[in-house]
């Protein structure tokens, strides 16, 4: 974490909007057309049952989703370095940003679920070969059960933070709970 500076040593937010315009204006739309090329790239590979290609492109979405979790930490530091009174005009102009990195980091991280199902389905099935073909249409009914699959996931992951929202409130309500029946705190009111 960045050591706080008082407001006399950080920067007007005019001087911070210059890296934040490079973000929207650069940064974002080559990470967009990275994503792209990725994944089109990707579903060659599986369309082709091309196991070493796939395998390839996993590490490489490893390496630009690094830079993509670098990115967002360089727009906390940059938060960090804007004034006090100012940094609510800074994340007006940020939160978008982020939000757009998030999505990014998202997209990545489902294309590799896709991938690696489909990496488990040639181990389970013996292609690793590349010249063994499925036919087009036994490919797309895969595509179809993947997504199917990855849409199951995605709302399971929605239910276990909707449970463990639960519990945390449930949580709260017993710590109040506890602090209004106790007779310490009852007396200090």
């Amino acid at each position: 974490m960045l050591a706080s500076t008082s407001d006399g040593e950080k920067q007007p937010f005019k001087i911070i909007e210059i890296p934040l315009n490079k973000f929207k204006d650069e940064v974002i739309p080559h990470h967009r057309l990275t994503f792209q090329k990725y994944k089109v790239s990707l579903e060659k590979y599986i369309n082709e049952n091309n196991y070493n290609g796939i395998q390839k492109e996993l590490r490489q979405k490893n390496n630009v989703t690094h830079q993509l979790k670098s990115l967002i930490y360089e727009l906390d530091s940059l938060k960090n370095q804007v004034r006090e009174s100012e940094v609510e005009k800074f994340d007006k102009n940020a939160v978008s940003l982020g939000d757009e990195i998030h999505k990014l980091v998202r997209d990545y991280l489902d294309l590799e679920i896709v991938a690696r199902s489909k990496l488990k389905y040639y181990a389970d099935h013996n292609l690793e070969d590349d010249t063994e073909n499925l036919t087009l249409n036994n490919c797309q009914l895969e595509l179809e059960d993947d997504f199917i699959d990855l849409k199951l996931y995605d709302e399971q992951r929605q239910l276990q933070r909707i449970e463990n929202l639960n519990r945390d409130i449930q949580d709260v309500h017993h710590i109040l709970k506890t602090f209004t029946s106790s007779p310490k705190n009852k007396s200090s009111w």
